[in-house]
């Protein structure tokens, strides 16, 4: 009845509105712009931070220490810090929490130790009901005929069953995973016994025999259990007991440095009247104050807001839930008020955006800041027909986990019902390109495509990729077949040809002895200098400039002559004036100045050189000063490029990601084997572990050093499988 009392928004707009309300409680300035690309901030604190890397004191000794896991490279370690700082939202109320509280090392230590115990009966109730006696038996022979001592065969010839799921068996675990599985990076169940595991060739050859017979029975008896490999498989990356005194230094290294890094951007911010999305994420929770101490507006809040609902709740992060929880600090049941959450952790697919699907099963739970809520399952689908559904239930009840899990992030797969029975050719068709190249997945794609098109019905079409790099050969094999297509953030500005150029352009008026920059821009088709003229400009070893040069362009064919003086009079004007421009506008006066608007090929690249503009006007803005190149090309990369192609097309391509929530008639997903590529080893891991219902406790980790080979020791290793697991169980909701 009444909408204007609906206050819809996204959660950072209403952490904008929060922050604004109070900005003294906030502790934020009244006229702070919010920057959306904050990485050259980032850098720029990073590098603040880096500098004191030769000085003294525990964030100098922190750095040291830091530096051993770059070998001691500081453009590195400024790079990893400036990743973190990105990300703090995740770690810092982490290191708040433990950093600098008594018996740190202590706490973690008896964590891990819980992890490890947790694991070992984790493998021990998926193998308990297993037969292992003959194999044991097996092992006291071979022990009894002369195994070595330190063999898997006698480690484990004192047992009748299973080791218990103890820290303290850890030795004998491991033994039995020698003994058990191959060496194979797949896991695999093995099939004979050797020498290493201590079934000798002795004098006694008959005897020997008989002790190898008998465990190769045993084994065979246990290939009879096809998940034993993958259980056992847990017990090569296991984390450690206790720290150690290294593992134990790094993590003081990082407590001390990136808490510094933190306290560097913040400074950076008040300098430069900016702030982040995180910053005003945490100034709103500030306004908020705490659930026992709330503030004026907190309070005032409470009386307006009678009733929330949170849309796409799988999608939460834990600085939007922290806000959540003050937000209804205080809420009494029966009150009049309610909480309405929707949301399908099935669908939680941005944890690069800080997304946490285990907090959609805590609130399912344990409710959300004091507030119980009710569960309802929706079980029917209105957006495809029954063969779709049938399938996605055939398929996705196997593929994703049985029962949810909290620690892994894992959520179980809930079947659908279809609403309506579909078309006659409704359904999913896979299409297995085996040894294929990239040029005939493209062909395939096209050939789907077309048909599509080429039915009775106006059908739309969309293409989704997993990620970018798949896309060159399949929009090139449209462009080749004449099949319209509408392509919607597909590249970033730098992998516009156009964009390029004109990055090209800023940088040679930025610098003049930019050689690079000024062969690109004499190259770019506002000016268009053969390949054989550059060398006559460049091809020597004199140390003048390409600009001095230009002013002897009579060396040049006529033509090309003509050319190079035009360029060289229109950057020179454009030189004069930059007082009077801001950056990006001036890139734009030498631009049109070069008749740069008239050498576009695709029209939507005008639409991205105003994007490029308006990025470079906001980029000199937030720096207070003229940006260096690299800040240049790291906010410009982060700028998604205009969508390709009219909007009247029927065929859509797009990531995955980009289509969430769209609806298509024919969807085709190509390219599905393409393996991601790895992301780099971070400062700081952390993991949560449960110590008691509702509650937790937090293990850090820092990285190990560059001399650490296979990826880290055994802390990182496994806190770096820890978070592949989580990344493969994501991957399983990304398909659905």
């Amino acid at each position: 009845d009444n909408p204007a009392r609906l206050h819809v928004q996204t959660i950072d707009g209403l952490n904008h509105w929060l922050a604004r309300r109070l900005p003294l409680a906030a502790r934020i300035g009244g006229s702070s712009s919010v920057v959306d690309d904050a990485r050259p901030l980032y850098a720029e604190a990073a590098r603040r931070t880096v500098t004191r890397l030769d000085g003294e004191g525990p964030v100098s000794e922190g750095l040291q220490r830091l530096a051993r896991a770059v070998n001691h490279e500081p453009r590195q370690l400024a790079g990893l810090i400036a990743a973190m700082l990105g990300v703090r939202e995740l770690w810092l109320p982490k290191l708040m929490q433990t950093a600098g509280r008594p018996g740190l090392r202590a706490s973690i230590d008896r964590l891990l130790r819980q992890a490890l115990e947790s694991e070992l009966g984790g493998v021990a109730s998926a193998v308990r009901a297993i037969d292992w006696k003959p194999l044991f038996a097996a092992c006291r022979r071979a022990r009894n005929a002369g195994a070595p001592p330190d063999s898997p065969a006698c480690v484990l010839a004192g047992l009748v069953d299973l080791p218990e799921p103890r820290a303290e068996a850890v030795p004998a675990w491991q033994a039995l995973l020698s003994l058990a599985l191959t060496s194979d990076r797949d896991p695999s169940l093995r099939k004979k016994v050797v020498a290493a595991q201590g079934f000798l060739a002795a004098k006694d050859g008959a005897q020997w025999k008989a002790v190898k017979d008998e465990a190769q029975a045993a084994l065979a008896d246990l290939a009879e259990h096809p998940a034993l490999a993958e259980s056992l498989a847990r017990l090569r990356i296991l984390p450690p007991a206790a720290l150690t005194d290294v593992q134990w230094e790094r993590i003081d290294a990082v407590a001390a440095v990136l808490p510094h890094a933190v306290a560097e951007l913040l400074a950076l911010f008040a300098e430069r009247d900016s702030l982040d999305h995180p910053a005003v994420a945490a100034a709103a929770r500030d306004a908020l104050g705490e659930e026992s101490a709330p503030t004026e507006l907190a309070l005032a809040l409470d009386y307006r807001i009678r009733h929330l609902l949170v849309d796409e709740y799988q999608d939460t992060s834990p600085s939007q839930a922290r806000l959540l929880e003050l937000l209804v600090a205080g809420w009494q049941p029966g009150d009049g008020r309610s909480l309405f959450c929707v949301g399908d952790p099935m669908q939680s697919i941005y944890a690069f955006r800080e997304a946490d699907v285990t907090l959609f099963l805590q609130a399912q739970h344990q409710g959300i800041g004091g507030v119980s809520l009710a569960v309802e399952r929706l079980g029917r689908n209105f957006r495809s027909g029954a063969p779709v559904v049938d399938w996605v239930n055939a398929t996705f009840g196997a593929l994703l986990p049985a029962q949810d899990d909290f620690e892994r992030g894992a959520v179980r797969y809930s079947p659908a019902a279809a609403a309506h029975a579909g078309e006659a050719d409704d359904g999913v068709f896979v299409h297995a390109l085996i040894d294929a190249d990239e040029r005939a997945m493209a062909e395939e794609v096209t050939t789907i495509a077309r048909t599509a098109l080429e039915g009775p019905e106006e059908r739309s079409v969309a293409i989704l990729v997993r990620g970018r790099p798949s896309l060159p050969p399949i929009l090139a094999a449209l462009r080749a077949a004449g099949l319209e297509y509408r392509g919607v953030e597909l590249e970033s500005l730098l992998e516009r040809t156009a964009i390029r150029d004109l990055v090209s352009l800023l940088r040679a008026l930025l610098r003049e002895g930019d050689r690079t920059a000024w062969l690109s821009i004499l190259r770019a088709p506002w000016c268009g200098l053969p390949l054989a003229d550059l060398l006559l400009l460049a091809g020597d070893d004199e140390p003048a400039t390409i600009r001095e040069r230009l002013l002897q362009a009579d060396t040049l064919p006529a033509e090309s002559a003509v050319r190079a003086r035009r360029l060289r009079e229109v950057v020179d004007s454009a030189i004069s004036a930059r007082a009077s421009h801001s950056l990006g506008s001036w890139l734009r006066s030498a631009w049109i100045g070069l008749g740069g608007p008239a050498t576009v090929e695709d029209p939507s690249d005008l639409a991205n050189a105003e994007l490029l503009f308006a990025a470079l006007d906001r980029l000199e803005r937030e720096a207070g000063c003229s940006p260096q190149v690299s800040e240049i090309e790291a906010a410009v990369e982060g700028v998604m490029a205009s969508p390709v192609g009219s909007e009247a097309a029927r065929i859509q391509v797009m990531t995955i990601h980009r289509a969430k929530g769209l609806e298509f008639d024919v969807v085709i997903l190509p390219d599905l084997q393409r393996s991601p590529r790895r992301p780099d080893r971070p400062l700081l891991y952390w993991t949560s572990i449960a110590t008691a219902p509702g509650e937790r406790g937090i293990v850090l980790a820092g990285r190990s050093d560059a001399a650490d080979e296979g990826g880290g020791d055994a802390l990182e290793r496994w806190m770096r499988r820890l978070d592949e697991e989580r990344e493969a169980l994501e991957l399983g909701r990304l398909a659905y």
